[in-house]
C-alpha cells in the first residue's frame, strides 16, 4: 500500500490603477501604476508499506512501514510597477515602464531586482512627406527593448543541514561504546549574494500590408541573452560542506 500527498497553496493579490488624459489634441497618455503580491507554498510527504494481512487497505496496517517527506517550501514576491504610454497624433506610440521585485528566494545581502522596459511603434506611412504607393496600404516600424528575471529556488540561498544521530562516548574510562544523541551534518553552504537570472531582449522590426489588406508582411529581428545565470557549483571540503554543492551567478547565456 503507497500513499503519496503533495500540498500545493498559492496566494496571490494584486492592486493596480490606470489613468488617462489628453494633454494637446495631437497627444494623449496613459498612466498605470500597481503592485501584485504571490505567495506559493507545498509540501510532500510519502508512506509505503508492505506486508499486509487479509482485508487491510491502509499503510498503518502494514507489517513494514516506511516514510519520506520533504522539506516544506515557500516562495515569496512582492512587485511594484509603473507604466506610460504615451500617442502622438496616432502615429507615434512610446512605451516605457519599470518594475521592481523582492522575493524570499533571494540572498540576505540582495534586497530586490529592477526590471526596465521600453517599446517604439511608429506608422510611418501616415506622414506626409512618405511617399504614396498604390499597392502599399501601411508601414508600421517597431523596436522594443526588455528585462525580466527567473528567481532562485525556494532554498537555494540558504545554509541547510540534515539530522542524523551521533554517537558521544561516556566519559567512564572503562566504558566501550556511548550513546546516541541527535545530530546535525552540513549539507548546503547557501549563498547571501544569490540573485535572480536576470533576461534581456533587444527586437526590431516592421508590419506591412498591401494591395488593400490582402497580404501582409511581418518582420522582426530580436537578440536574448541571460546574464547571472544561476549554477551549481561543488565546494572544497575544507569548508565543511564536502560532497555538497553551492548555488552561484556565475554563467551568461547568449
Amino acid at each position: 500500500m503507497t500513499d503519496n500527498q503533495t500540498k500545493f497553496r498559492n496566494f496571490s493579490a494584486k492592486l493596480s490603477s490606470t489613468g488617462t488624459w489628453n494633454v494637446r489634441p495631437w497627444i494623449n497618455l496613459r498612466t498605470s501604476a500597481g503592485t501584485d503580491y504571490t505567495n506559493v507554498e507545498a509540501d510532500t510527504a510519502f508512506t509505503n508499506g508492505t506486508r499486509l494481512p487479509p482485508g487491510a487497505s491502509t499503510v498503518g496496517s502494514a507489517a513494514v512501514q516506511s516514510a519520506q517527506d520533504r522539506q516544506p517550501v515557500a516562495v515569496k514576491t512582492l512587485g511594484l510597477y509603473v507604466q506610460e504610454q504615451a500617442g502622438f497624433n496616432d502615429r507615434l506610440f512610446v512605451t516605457a515602464a519599470v518594475r521592481t521585485d523582492q522575493n524570499s528566494a533571494f540572498g540576505t545581502n540582495f534586497q530586490s531586482v529592477v526590471y526596465p522596459k521600453a517599446s517604439l511603434s511608429w506608422i510611418v506611412s501616415d506622414e506626409s512627406y512618405f511617399p504614396r504607393f498604390s499597392w502599399l496600404d501601411q508601414l508600421r516600424l517597431r523596436t522594443a527593448y526588455g528585462a525580466s528575471g527567473v528567481q532562485p529556488g525556494a532554498t537555494a540561498a540558504l545554509v541547510l543541514y540534515s539530522a542524523g544521530s551521533v554517537n558521544i562516548p561516556t566519559r567512564s574510562s572503562t566504558a566501550t561504546s556511548g550513546s546516541d544523541v541527535p545530530g546535525l551534518t552540513a549539507s548546503q553552504p547557501g549563498n547571501a549574494n544569490l540573485k535572480p537570472e536576470r533576461g534581456v531582449e533587444t527586437e526590431a522590426g516592421f508590419d506591412a500590408s498591401f494591395l488593400q489588406d490582402r497580404l501582409g508582411l511581418d518582420f522582426t529581428y530580436y537578440h536574448t541573452a541571460t546574464k547571472d545565470a544561476i549554477l551549481s557549483r561543488g565546494v572544497a571540503p575544507s569548508s565543511g560542506f564536502g560532497g555538497s554543492s553551492q548555488f552561484v551567478n556565475a554563467g551568461e547565456i547568449l
